[in-house]
């Protein structure tokens, strides 16, 4: 007897998804406000792997006459490989490049009892503390996918919001599109590693913060050396980094640092 194709192609198909290879693949557009800097991402997301991208260059929310477009800007990528339990970046400070690996289960969640209405979704709220910062998230549990913007993860059910308010800064990730979306998210993560130079590792957390503050010092006698031929100008300058989520070097990006040259 022969057996149609169609049946064949009905059955195997059936057959994956009952065997759960075949996963739901959904991409989150975020609006993303980082004090007076406002950009958009999207999150694209399955069950082995997600991938945070910026779509656009930053710009203020609020007029700003002193803010200047960075040149050469390159927009923000960050990578969650579930399967391995890990999260691979990289980060902007100073004119250096930083890659950065870390693990997947970074945040300690307080569940809550308060719900709130995201795109129709009704979401749950969490809270936690993370590397300096108080955030507070809402997620939709009716999508069962555990992931969030940004490093965010860990909670049951898609997160559609996050916000952090606190010492004059304000940062905000909420969700203003939903599709299921298909896309080779190995495929991306192949060419990230690929356009990576190749003098970059990628570094723990703690070995990051060792390597910004040393930077940073040679960043200082840089510009004093630039300056020395000159002999001593008298005058006072103060670098800072702004508009990260993470406090990796609380000097550098609250106060600032202050150098005579």
């Amino acid at each position: 007897m022969k057996i149609p194709f169609k049946f064949i192609l009905l059955t195997f198909l059936l057959t994956k998804i009952v065997c759960g290879k075949i996963a739901a693949q959904y991409s989150f557009q975020f609006k993303v406000i980082r004090n007076n800097i406002q950009s958009t991402y999207k999150l694209s997301t399955n069950q082995s792997m997600s991938w945070w991208v910026e779509l656009e260059n930053p710009k203020p929310v609020k007029f700003d006459p002193n803010y200047v477009d960075r040149e050469n800007y390159n927009k923000e990528q960050l990578f969650k490989d579930f399967k391995g339990k890990s999260i691979y970046c990289d980060y902007k400070i100073l004119q250096g490049s930083f890659y950065v690996t870390d693990r997947l289960d970074l945040f300690k969640w307080q569940l809550v009892d308060s719900i709130k209405n995201i795109l129709g979704y009704e979401c749950l709220m969490a809270k936690t503390s993370f590397r300096g910062r108080s955030f507070t998230a809402y997620y939709a549990p009716s999508l069962s996918i555990s992931d969030g913007p940004w490093k965010f993860h860990g909670l049951p059910g898609a997160i559609l919001y996050v916000t952090s308010y606190g010492d004059s800064e304000k940062y905000i990730m909420e969700c203003t599109t939903i599709e299921k979306q298909n896309e080779d998210l190995r495929a991306r993560y192949s060419l990230y590693l690929k356009n990576k130079p190749k003098n970059k590792e990628f570094q723990t957390w703690d070995n990051f913060k060792v390597s910004v503050d040393e930077y940073v010092n040679k960043y200082v006698k840089k510009i004093k050396s630039s300056h020395a031929t000159d002999g001593d100008t008298g005058y006072t300058a103060t670098i800072r980094v702004a508009n990260f989520i993470e406090i990796f070097d609380p000097a550098l990006q609250k106060t600032g640092i202050s150098f005579d040259y």
